[in-house]
């Protein structure tokens, strides 16, 4: 998680630029660190809901690929192109929302954990997720970061 993305910066996200390989430049690296950033928070919150002896539980769930307007806005605006669009789609918005459904509604959630499809995070049934990827790309620094930049831009400590 990089600090460069988070506060005021006059409007400037970095340019549209696309690099040469699928995914890469600019428009993606903001894409991606959004998605770093909601990992990051959910487990910092979970980390504070835990020292404070709660039973609140704290989850996070990703769609993986799945057949969005975000595809739509991507190739229309020269994002990425139609065929990798073509073929990196490969559930349906419904089967994408299934993680959230299952973080919410499913009574064994585990806090902290992290739902989505267990097809190679791209597709299929969701399920828990192995936890060690996701802890090793939120570290405690970047949970510190993040949870200092959130009350910083919403001026309000978090209190748990």
């Amino acid at each position: 998680l990089e600090q460069k993305y988070m506060g005021k910066n006059g409007g400037n996200l970095g340019g549209d630029k696309v690099g040469t390989m699928p995914f890469s430049g600019a428009r993606w690296e903001r894409y991606h660190q959004t998605k770093l950033a909601n990992l990051v928070f959910t487990l910092a919150l979970r980390d504070r809901v835990v020292t404070a002896g709660s039973k609140v539980k704290v989850m996070v769930a990703h769609p993986g690929v799945a057949a969005t307007e975000l595809q739509v806005h991507s190739v229309s605006d020269g994002g990425m192109s139609g065929g990798v669009a073509n073929l990196i789609v490969s559930q349906s918005a419904e089967d994408g929302a299934l993680g959230i459904l299952m973080s919410c509604c499913a009574p064994a959630v585990q806090s902290g954990g992290l739902y989505g499809p267990g097809g190679q995070g791209l597709k299929g049934m969701a399920k828990l997720l192995p936890a060690a990827p996701e802890e090793k790309l939120a570290d405690e620094a970047s949970r510190t970061l993040l949870w200092e930049a959130s009350e910083e831009a919403t001026g309000r400590k978090f209190a748990i």
